[in-house]
């Protein structure tokens, strides 16, 4: 569906009204295990397991660590898998929202200037830089000017007469509209103008986009410059940056979150995993006294014919 970027220009009490812009959960999960410490706390016990090569291990433990079933393993695992997919899903969002924008291929036909209202004198050379602005993005760009008093007895603002304007002309969401109206009485002093894009353009002309063009636009036509000049400028320095990629408010809004949901997924993951590795162990309850049997001193009481130590 067509819309505005919230944004356009007036001069000399225009009834402008800009909108809003139209670019405008996990959590650590505990697994079923005791808790388990290499050091003494409160109320625990003294537990030995055989680590790699049967070195023995001591841990404490508040109770004997029960392992926990290969079910409950399979599910914790598949729940963790789920939120690390949909981490990977927005990675893929946020790679494709800062990629280089894609051409389109607008249904362009007829003229891209409708100056109903003799205010471009420059139509011929704005119709090149138009075709240019086409050939780069693929985009239909087009300048259709009006008085005030022709719009202002069906439409409420100049934002809905675009919008009018645009879905009276054009079945397709490729089009970029620049809609100018001017008073009848002032039509030098009292003017304004207003865009209408269609959603497959969105990926071209971004917010960001847009602002740098609507910045160009109004301070020249707010300078004095012809109305054709300024939109012809404007469209000529547009082919520098409209086909780069930007990084908006809303790119930025992504990363964070695929940061944040990726580390979050992935150390329960993690967690998972240890924890039914920890509790396949087997634990055996030991005194603190408890230790490995070791060869006595045998530097007191040693006989060479003796095979073993006093």
């Amino acid at each position: 569906m067509p819309h505005g970027h919230g944004g356009g220009g007036s001069h000399g009490g225009g009834s402008h009204h800009g909108g809003g812009s139209r670019h405008g959960g996990g959590g650590s999960v505990q697994a079923s295990v005791p808790r388990i410490s290499r050091t003494y706390f409160r109320g625990s016990r003294r537990f030995m397991y055989r680590g790699f090569g049967g070195v023995e291990r001591f841990v404490y433990c508040e109770k004997e660590p029960k392992p926990i079933s290969t079910g409950e393993f399979i599910f914790s695992i598949l729940f963790s898998l789920f939120f690390v997919g949909m981490g990977v899903l927005i990675i893929f969002l946020v790679a494709d929202m800062v990629s280089l924008p894609k051409k389109l291929n607008a249904p362009c036909s007829g003229y891209h200037v409708v100056d109903n209202i003799g205010v471009i004198d420059n139509s011929s050379r704005l119709e090149q830089t138009l075709k240019k602005f086409e050939e780069q993005t693929g985009i239909c760009p087009c300048i259709v000017t009006s008085y005030d008093e022709d719009w202002q007895q069906s439409c409420s603002d100049i934002e809905r007469a675009a919008y009018v304007e645009y879905v009276g002309r054009w079945k397709d969401e490729k089009h970029f509209l620049i809609f100018y109206s001017a008073s009848k009485n002032s039509p030098k002093t009292n003017w304004e103008w207003h865009d209408m894009s269609g959603d497959d353009t969105d990926r071209i002309i971004t917010d960001a986009h847009f602002k740098t063009f609507q910045k160009d636009l109004n301070k020249l036509l707010r300078s004095g410059t012809s109305v054709g000049a300024a939109l012809d400028s404007s469209f000529e320095k547009s082919l520098d940056y409209m086909m780069n990629s930007t990084v908006d408010s809303d790119a930025v809004v992504f990363i964070i979150m695929a940061v944040f949901w990726n580390a979050v997924s992935i150390t329960v993951l993690i967690k998972f995993i240890v924890a039914f590795i920890v509790s396949r162990r087997k634990y055996t309850e030991v005194s603190e006294y408890y230790k490995t049997p070791i060869l006595q001193d045998y530097t007191k009481g040693y006989n060479p014919d003796d095979t073993h130590f006093e």
